[in-house]
């Protein structure tokens, strides 16, 4: 049985039409993607401290760049959480990078057709240390030295696309890090 012009169901509610509901929701994904966002408020601070000043990190690694990125993604993470504000009761977070290192892991073993097996790695890994400290002027508020994280990475046969892979599993590790750091910090481990 066809619908009645209108879009009217054996109900008689005028159902919505498809058109309708693309408009509704592109609407809101357009409010959504234009900065419109929900803000988490974190929990409490070590001092009662309510806003962080975040200075850029000190790298003390071989890989140029990366205090950059680290800073940024705490500072992200703190303004998230609602530390980003102009109140009264600063603190500054001191941070270093400390130690960045890369390792094959997971070997794959292949015949070189001699009998013996050629080392082919099979997954790399990358990982960064941080040491990170909150202080109110002189005041040592949290420390928290040796925030390690690792993340894994796939091999290439050239080395442009292994260096790639290598700069994306830094990103993801650099993201990842700053909400480690940032975790810590809220929760005054």
């Amino acid at each position: 049985m066809a619908s009645p012009p209108g879009g009217a169901g054996a109900t008689g509610r005028r159902q919505p039409s498809l058109g309708a509901l693309a408009a509704v929701g592109l609407g809101l994904f357009g409010q959504l993607g234009c900065g419109y966002h929900f803000a988490a408020t974190g929990g409490p601070l070590p001092g009662g401290v309510k806003a962080v000043d975040v200075p850029v990190l000190r790298n003390q690694t071989t890989e140029p760049g990366l205090e950059g990125q680290l800073t940024d993604e705490i500072r992200r993470r703190l303004a998230q959480l609602g530390y980003g504000g102009e109140a009264t009761e600063r603190a500054t977070l001191v941070g270093t990078l400390v130690a960045a290192s890369g390792t094959p892991l997971a070997p794959k073993v292949a015949n070189s057709g001699s009998g013996f097996g050629v080392y082919n790695p099979g997954l790399y890994s990358v990982t960064l240390v941080v040491n990170a400290k909150l202080q109110r002027g002189a005041e040592l508020l949290w420390q928290a030295d040796g925030i390690s994280l690792s993340e894994r990475y796939l091999p290439a046969d050239d080395l442009a696309t292994l260096e790639a892979n290598r700069r994306q599993a830094l990103h993801r590790l650099v993201h990842d890090l700053a909400h480690e750091v940032v975790e810590r910090l809220s929760a005054g481990l």
